[in-house]
């Protein structure tokens, strides 16, 4: 959506970008960013999110994740495949 605005806006060289701004509640807060201070660059995971061992996370990370990857989808299926929504023009 927020994409969407910026083009419609004429807005290029940026990107559009979500900012976290609680966790209980998640509230978020949809903003976009100059393209070059995020292009090329990546954002590791805070070591304080990553268990000592190196092979684990902490829970500060689960609760971190779990707004993100909760609830179930619903999937149809015809003879094993998923069935996608077909959009006809």
């Amino acid at each position: 959506m927020k994409a969407l605005q910026c083009a419609l806006e004429g807005r290029n060289g940026i990107m559009a970008s979500i900012q976290r701004t609680g966790s209980k509640p998640y509230r978020v807060i949809y903003s976009s960013v100059p393209i070059e201070k995020v292009a090329n660059h990546e954002k590791k995971v805070p070591k304080e999110m990553i268990h000592e061992n190196g092979c684990d996370i902490t829970d500060k990370m689960i609760e971190y994740l779990l707004p993100l990857i909760q609830g179930e989808v619903n999937i149809r299926y015809e003879k094993g495949i998923p069935k996608h929504v077909n959009i006809k023009s």
